[in-house]
């Protein structure tokens, strides 16, 4: 009876790979819910950056705008205009590329 004999090891084979995949599987589950998290972390900790260098900017836009007031005075106010022009110009690139 060699047919049965081939019949039984081939089958015992291919247990030893379903065994080995299922195994390779209950890993790499494991191995992306880990990244899963860790995308998840970082996402928060991308956001919380990008506030933040939004205040730091807005804080920037501030101090310049204080200081062209203070160096101009209000006699030249086609002048602040035009800056402020500027400076609302850079505020909307700054949030339409963190909207992206």
């Amino acid at each position: 009876m060699p047919g049965i004999e081939n019949q039984n090891i081939r089958i015992g084979e291919i247990k030893k790979k379903v065994s080995k995949l299922t195994r390779q599987i209950i890993g790499l589950k494991t191995e992306n819910e880990g990244l899963i998290k860790t995308n998840e972390t970082l996402l928060e900790e991308l956001a919380v950056l990008n506030k933040k260098i939004e205040e730091i900017q807005n804080k920037d836009i501030n101090l310049h705008l204080s200081r062209a007031l203070e160096e101009d005075g209000a006699g030249k106010s086609a002048d602040l205009r035009q800056r402020l022009d500027e400076y609302i110009r850079e505020i909307e690139e700054v949030i339409a590329f963190l909207k992206d």
